[in-house]
């Protein structure tokens, strides 16, 4: 919302004049320039109280109040000139928790109204104007020993509010509308927000408008019937309309019939309907002085002026308990102007008066007045009276479903008169044929409400219900079965036996060709829907068929029932055992011969039995051991139970059938062996087990030896055997086909090689291999003075090295000490040999550095009394510094104060990183300025013109202070100053001073000198 710039100067009237009625207020909260007074209008005249010290403080805009029922002040309400609404209790305190309520000091209003159900409870409706949000606070007046406090504060509502609300009077059901205006880029949506108990809910959209000039909308006014409902437009414009009007149902907050009032050329800002109703009051606003007051006659909509120059910056027209009309004028004026008949029937007979009230403090009148709700006193709290509902028929067959609108319900009971009760808040119920008297009860506000509505809903028609009965249920094939069809309220029915036959009307009895389980169903269907009734029939009798599975060299059976239909079975297994399963597995604990029978539906008249015999036995287990020998030997010894005729299969072309059988392969295969037993029933087993045979070993292998590395590599060239042991004869082992080896150092070596060791057909061979390993160069240096350099060679494994310097030269020694014929970097190449003729380089960069070279200078600061040291050396890291006085310093550049004079050698050694250090000296003559700088003060002078000590003189050295000299007689007094060392010639005034002692005071430069001198003549 864009406020007016109007506003930004003007002085308010700023009550929430958005709410009309207020003539249940007999008392006012009304603002001036300089702060709040109380307004009493019960007498003739209305009168104002003294000004309420702090309440408002710098606020210029909006006041409010709440009374009870017998006027008897409950609190008050004020902006303050710090953006924020104080609360104050009737001995006018702030509250407690009074203070902070998110406002403006130039809000146009706020609202307050009771909270439904909570006689002692208010709320209070409060805008921040520059960010356009709305918010409520919660007064509590049964805290602070019955003065009240705030409870909850700055509870939101909304964003991109304008400064127009009004709340209407309670409806019916104890609750309340608040009426305010959201604006968005030219669109205005007149809204309502919900005010219940349970708090003030979110903005509803009643209706738009388009106000596309500069604009905004200030005032929400209600007619005192709430009939209808005006919103003020603040424009200029002559496109856009001045007033809004609609016809309200305060019932469901739903306005019709928008009207566009165009009633001034100035921009209206203050609403206010007579107290009949009949009239609209409207009050102009701007910074001229020619503002107009009118009102339009909602009759016929005539617009009349009453006062086509009220003054400047007014924006409020407003209702006062004794019916008339007051108007507030700007901060120039103290009088408020009066309508005395609102709702006269001609503007003559109004009785207007421009300077009707005298607020009498005489510094400007800036009133704004309180809102109260129209209809009601604004203390009375009865608890609603209201309750209400409604029923919606839902889905056919006098289904319905109930709703209750009693706004502040908190518990609900039905009573749906069919003996149905229910504390659903909204139930659905479906009536049997019949007239039903409806009960609701619910709680609202505490209390218990209750409404009969007799012969409510009257109900003809009900859904079918299906039912149907067969007997029996459980026939033999051919037996009938009788169906008896006993479904309500169907008008039709369809049947189907369960076999494939269907039909309509009550089902036929029918018998059964064939066994099994048959379902019957019956849709019984009219108008309102379909039942289905379901009754399954079990029809019996069918041939037993068993189906028997069995091995005389097995104990287990397989079994299962090849009859068709049938109900039931039961398998004897001629050893005990029973089944009820159409498949099962029976395992007998002996061989023998059993009769196994199977009985379909056992039990019932439509039985039958069929018996089948069978032979079931163990049969052998075949089973054999292998030893493996060598030279392709193996041996296979029997293992088999129990005892039968054996089957041997070598898998190379022969046999045997021995239990023991010792067989010489011809290769190492592999092979699979084979054992068949057979016992004296015939009955077989087979065992089979994987055989490789031990072959003739041989071990070999080849190497290859590789001069000048440590690491060998070995070939198996073995012949037999699966499992190889190498050792490398340093105490290295492996176990791989083909390894390699790396020794620790050269040598010679037996290398031995077993094929299939720890067996008896090991096989084991070796071989003497010497191994040459290539040495590692390596070197050490030390850098020292003057370009010199010693390399130690740190090879491993060499027997001669080379070495290659980088400035041309060479040499054979292990231990080289070199000069460089200059500083820099050199390339250093050692090559390392051995006897094998084995070699091996390392190329190491050698930075040879400069020469450290020691040079300094000095200079005397004659003013510090100390020689300062400014050090030159090149390619130097550190220093150390002796003054020839015994001190020393080891700072780069150090100064040094000598404390008494004389000759001193002053010595500097410069040093670098590699601890080399070049020697400088210089010679210091320090004098006794040098020694201690200070001022020499004489104690006696004789101005008598002889030209000898004629002025008292400081000495010293001139350049290095900056005094004051200070001269003062014996009584203290100053008599002569001197800034510029020119001493002091001993005239005062002009005059000579007398022979006698004076004070002198020096001071500058750090220090501070005083003390006597004698003036002589």
């Amino acid at each position: 919302m864009t406020r007016s710039y109007l506003h930004a100067v003007c002085v308010i009237l700023c009550a929430a004049g958005a709410f009309p009625g207020h003539a249940q207020l007999n008392t006012w909260l009304v603002r001036e320039v300089n702060g709040v007074h109380l307004m009493d209008l019960t007498t003739p005249v209305p009168t104002f109280g003294p000004l309420i010290p702090g309440l408002g403080t710098g606020g210029v805009e909006h006041v409010n109040l709440m009374t009870d029922g017998s006027n008897n002040l409950l609190f008050t309400v004020a902006v303050n000139g710090s953006n924020s609404t104080e609360v104050w209790n009737a001995a006018m305190a702030p509250m407690p928790n009074g203070t902070g309520l998110l406002d403006h000091s130039s809000t146009l209003q706020s609202a307050i109204c009771p909270v439904p159900c909570h006689p002692e409870r208010y709320y209070i409706v409060h805008e921040e104007t520059l960010s356009n949000m709305l918010y409520y606070s919660i007064v509590d007046m049964t805290l602070d020993g019955g003065l009240g406090d705030v409870t909850q504060k700055n509870i939101l509502i909304g964003a991109s509010f304008s400064e127009a609300l009004a709340i209407s009077h309670r409806m019916v059901n104890g609750c309340r509308w608040l009426f305010c205006v959201i604006e968005d880029n030219g669109v205005y949506a007149l809204s309502k927000c919900l005010i219940s108990e349970s708090g003030i809910g979110p903005p509803q959209t009643m209706a738009t408008f388009n106000l596309p000039s500069f604009n905004s909308t200030y005032e929400v006014e209600l007619s005192p019937d709430n009939s209808r409902l005006a919103v003020s437009i603040w424009s200029i414009d002559p496109v856009d309309p001045d007033i809004m009007l609609w016809d309200l149902d305060i019932s469901n907050g739903t306005v019709s019939n928008p009207v566009p009032l165009s009633v001034s050329d100035d921009a209206v800002l203050g609403l206010q309907f007579s107290p009949a109703g009949g009239y609209l009051y409207f009050l102009c606003n701007s910074a001229s002085s020619d503002m107009d007051l009118g009102r339009v006659r909602l009759s016929d909509l005539t617009v009349e002026l009453i006062d086509a120059n009220m003054g400047s910056y007014l924006t409020q027209v407003e209702l006062a308990g004794n019916g008339r009309l007051y108007v507030s004028q700007n901060f120039s004026s103290q009088y408020m102007a009066e309508i005395s008949l609102p709702d006269a029937p001609t503007v003559a007979s109004i009785g207007y008066v421009h300077d009707a009230l005298l607020l009498g403090t005489g510094s400007g009148c800036r009133p704004a007045l309180p809102n109260t709700i129209e209809g009601e006193l604004p203390g009375e709290q009865a608890p609603p009276g209201y309750i209400a509902f409604s029923a919606q028929a839902v889905g056919g067959c006098d289904t319905y479903q109930f709703q209750d609108s009693t706004c502040l319900s908190t518990w609900w009971e039905w009573d749906l008169g069919d003996g149905t009760i229910t504390n659903t808040q909204v139930p659905i119920h479906q009536f049997a044929p019949g007239v039903y008297d409806i009960t609701l009860r619910v709680v609202a506000c505490g209390d218990t409400l209750s409404l009969t509505k007799p012969a409510y809903i009257t109900s003809s028609t009900v859904a079918a219900a299906a039912v149907l009965d067969a007997q029996p249920d459980q026939v033999c094939v051919g037996g009938s079965v009788q169906f008896t069809n006993t479904s309500t309220n169907a008008s039709d029915i369809a049947w189907d036996l369960g076999d494939g036959t269907t039909g309509t009307g009550d089902p036929p009895d029918h018998a059964y060709a064939s066994a099994g389980t048959h379902m019957v169903t019956l849709v019984a269907s009219n108008a309102c829907g379909s039942d289905t009734a379901f009754v399954p029939i079990t029809v019996l009798g069918t041939a037993a068929v068993p189906d028997v599975v069995s091995d005389p060299c097995q104990l287990t059976v397989q079994v299962s029932s090849g009859s068709v239909g049938a109900g039931s079975v039961q398998w004897l297994f001629g050893d005990g055992a029973t089944a009820s399963d159409s498949a099962a597995v029976h395992d007998y604990a002996q061989p023998g011969s059993f009769n196994i029978a199977l009985i379909v539906d056992p039990g019932t008249a439509c039985a039958d039995t069929a018996v089948v015999s069978v032979v079931v036995g163990n049969g052998p287990s075949a089973a054999f051991a292998v030893t493996l020998l060598c030279d392709l030997v193996v041996e296979f010894a029997d293992a088999s139970t129990p005892g039968s005729t054996l089957l041997w299969d070598f898998d190379d072309g022969s046999g045997g059938s021995s239990s023991f059988e010792s067989h010489t392969y011809a290769d190492a295969g592999p092979f699979v062996v084979q054992l068949i037993a057979t016992d004296g029933l015939g009955c077989t087993d087979t065992a089979s087990i994987p055989v490789t045979p031990i072959a003739a070993l041989n071990a070999s292998f080849d190497v290859l030896t590789t001069p000048c590395t440590l690491q060998q590599a070995f070939t198996n060239t073995s012949v037999g055997g699966s499992v190889l042991a190498w050792d490398f004869g340093d105490g290295g082992t492996d176990d791989t086909l083909d390894p390699l080896h790396g020794f620790a150092s050269p040598g010679t070596y037996l290398i031995t090689l077993i094929v299939d060791p720890g067996t008896a057909c090991a096989d084991t061979t070796n071989i003497l291999i010497p191994v040459s390993g290539a040495p590692l160069a390596a070197f050490t240096d030390s850098i020292g003075c003057e370009h010199t350099v010693q390399f130690s060679d740190a090879s491993l494994g060499a027997d001669l090295v080379h070495w290659v310097l980088g400035d041309g030269s060479f040499s054979d020694d292990p231990i080289v000490v070199h000069t460089y014929p200059a500083p820099g970097q050199y390339e250093v190449l050692l090559v390392a040999l051995n006897t094998a003729g084995c070699a091996d380089s390392v190329l190491v960069s050698i930075d040879v550095p400069p020469d450290v070279h020691a040079v300094f200078t000095a200079q005397n600061d004659i003013c510090a009394a100390r020689w300062n040291f400014t050090n030159a050396s090149v390619n130097a890291s550190g220093y150390i510094w002796s003054f020839g006085d015994g001190t020393g310093s080891i700072d780069p550049s150090p100064s040094h104060v000598y404390v008494a004079q004389g000759t001193f050698i002053t010595q500097l050694i410069a040093f670098s990183a590699n601890d080399c250090n070049d020697t400088t000296y210089m010679t210091i003559a320090a004098a006794d300025g040098d020694v201690l700088p200070g001022l020499f003060v004489p104690n006696c002078f004789t101005p008598n013109g002889d030209g000898v000590n004629e002025r008292f003189m400081i000495g010293g050295v001139p350049e290095c202070f900056d005094l004051i000299l200070l001269i003062f007689n014996r009584w203290g007094g100053l008599i002569h100053e001197d800034d510029r060392m020119e001493g002091w010639d001993g005239l005062v005034d002009g005059s000579l001073a007398p022979t006698g002692t004076y004070v002198y005071l020096i001071i500058g430069n750090g220090q501070r000198r005083e003390g006597t001198i004698t003036l002589l003549r």
